[in-house]
């Protein structure tokens, strides 16, 4: 009998899946820190306001949502972020045109 509900070929690979996805959600919190060390409160201010501001109304409801969890003082993901700098790149002319 196995230690295991599945086949051994089968556990094996889910013991390997699950220690590639631990390496790479460690990785993604990494990044994570690393992101909001390197950017301050202000840049991120910035960049919701212009976004609630102009932006199309789902990426109204993304950044508010961010907005809420940022605001709260909660840590954000690497959603967050990765939602935050893909709707920065969205807007990114008008954020051109207000440092003018």
């Amino acid at each position: 009998m196995i230690n295991s509900v599945f086949d051994t070929k089968t556990s094996k690979k889910m013991d390997k899946i699950a220690i590639k996805q631990a390496k790479l959600d460690a990785q993604k919190n990494e990044l994570v820190k690393e992101a909001m060390k390197n950017t301050d409160a202000e840049t991120i201010e910035k960049v919701m306001q212009v976004i609630k501001e102009f932006g199309h109304p789902n990426e109204k409801k993304e950044i508010t949502e961010i907005e809420k969890k940022y605001s709260s003082g909660e840590d954000l993901g690497f959603n967050d972020i990765l939602n935050l700098e893909n709707l920065y790149k969205s807007n990114y002319m008008k954020f051109k045109g207000k440092e003018k």
